[in-house]
């Protein structure tokens, strides 16, 4: 049976018997309290037993008054008796360890500013039943406070009810009551919506990409004949197409790639409609000849036609040599073309090749390059003339004789055998010419 000790601070405490007649000082407040000596009612006095059976009946009687007080169904006391602190047994120790009034209130000051655990459990259960009250009180006033609109409603289908069965009373026949569309209604009248807005889309698409195309088509279809007119030396007519499919552009929006493609084929005909204006011919000249190393083909090959109508000049001879090893066989082919119809020293690495193309084609070109080549008075037009003769033999007769007169007017031994081939030559001035030209 415990011992019930009170506190002047209304703490209690419940000890076992062993405490009967000793000092304790409480947790709380720190004031010193004696446990009166009662005996413990329906048991004899515990006789002395051994230190270890002692501390096992000890145990054994708190786990009796354990389960004793929760039989009971009171509430436990939450302070356990290890939260004490017991006093020294002697009574002269006691007043040395009693604590000083300052201690006291400080103690009490935390005890205050410190709650138990279980009130600021209760305090917090407390507090989120409250919370909960809170909510569900606020769910209820959502849940019936309807709209102003949806009662109206509510009310009018309520009078429209009523007047029917009124009326289905006296014989008349009720109106059928408006009915809300149901969500399948909505669903397909939304999916609708959806599928003419993507059709209108996909719609557009469609004539944007075909105006497009037709756009494409017709910008595209102009450059080609400017890039056509600009290879005939048309340079105005190219201009004017170019000047017409960048206003087709500006009206239709534009597209980057066809500006592209328009500001490229700009270029060569601004330069050769700038280059053409130049009224004096040494200034032109001069001005094709800067054009030489343009990047673009068709600006070369405008400038190897026009230095065609001067290559009389040796400055646009040397232009005209270099752009006959352009990579672009358009205007290797013109300036080469140029160099063979005006002749001259420049003209020479040239000749020997249209004599030889003209052989095998029957082209025009080997005779003008045969004229070319008889009109040089440079030693290193003999070879040219001697091939000439090799692949010439059946030539009219006056050709024969005039190569062979050249040949000898130049005085090269290195034509002598191919003269002596023509000494049993038919044509009586053609064995002439041959003699002569084997005497060398």
């Amino acid at each position: 049976m415990r011992i019930v000790v009170k506190c002047p601070c209304t703490k209690t405490y419940r000890l076992p018997p062993r405490y009967a007649g000793k000092a304790c000082r409480c947790k709380v407040c720190g004031e010193r309290l004696v446990v009166p000596a009662e005996p413990v009612e329906g048991r004899k006095p515990a006789q002395a037993r051994r230190t270890t059976r002692r501390l096992g009946a000890q145990d054994g009687e708190i786990l009796r008054e354990r389960r004793r007080i929760r039989e009971s169904g009171r509430r436990p006391i939450t302070e356990s008796i290890h939260q004490l602190a017991p006093l020294p047994l002697s009574e002269d120790r006691v007043e040395v360890l009693a604590p000083s009034p300052r201690s006291r209130r400080a103690e009490k000051a935390r005890a205050k500013a410190r709650p138990d655990a279980r009130e600021r459990k209760d305090d917090a259960k407390r507090a989120t039943g409250k919370r909960e009250v809170e909510a569900k009180r606020e769910t209820r006033k959502r849940k019936s406070a309807a709209p102003e609109a949806d009662k109206r409603e509510t009310r009018k289908r309520e009078a429209a009810a009523k007047d029917a069965r009124g009326k289905g009373r006296s014989g008349e026949r009720a109106a059928p009551p408006a009915r809300r569309p149901k969500p399948i209604v909505l669903l397909a009248a939304a999916a609708g919506l959806l599928v003419l807005g993507v059709g209108l889309g996909v719609g557009g698409l469609l004539a944007s990409s075909g105006k497009h195309a037709e756009l494409s088509a017709a910008v595209s279809g102009k450059l080609e004949r400017a890039e056509a007119s600009a290879k005939a030396r048309q340079w105005e007519e190219a201009h004017g197409l170019l000047e017409a499919a960048a206003a087709e552009l500006a009206a239709q929006g534009g597209d980057a790639g066809l500006e592209a493609k328009l500001r490229a084929a700009r270029v060569p005909v601004e330069v050769m409609r700038q280059l053409l204006a130049i009224e004096d011919d040494e200034a032109r000249v001069a001005t094709a000849i800067d054009q030489v190393g343009h990047r673009e083909p068709l600006v070369r090959l405008g400038v190897a036609n026009e230095l065609a109508r001067f290559a009389g000049l040796d400055d646009a001879q040397r232009a005209l040599a270099a752009l006959a090893q352009d990579a672009d066989p358009r205007v290797a082919e013109a300036a080469r073309l140029a160099l063979i119809e005006a002749g001259g020293p420049h003209a020479l690495p040239y000749l020997l090749r249209a004599i030889e193309d003209a052989a095998a084609t029957g082209h025009k070109i080997g005779d003008v390059a045969l004229e070319r080549a008889l009109e040089l008075s440079e030693p290193e037009v003999v070879p040219v003339l001697v091939r000439a003769l090799e692949l010439r033999r059946a030539a009219p007769a006056p050709v024969v004789v005039a190569i062979l007169r050249r040949l000898a007017d130049l005085g090269d031994p290195a034509a002598a055998p191919a003269a002596k081939t023509f000494a049993d030559h038919a044509d009586e001035a053609v064995r002439a010419a041959a003699a002569r030209a084997a005497e060398l």
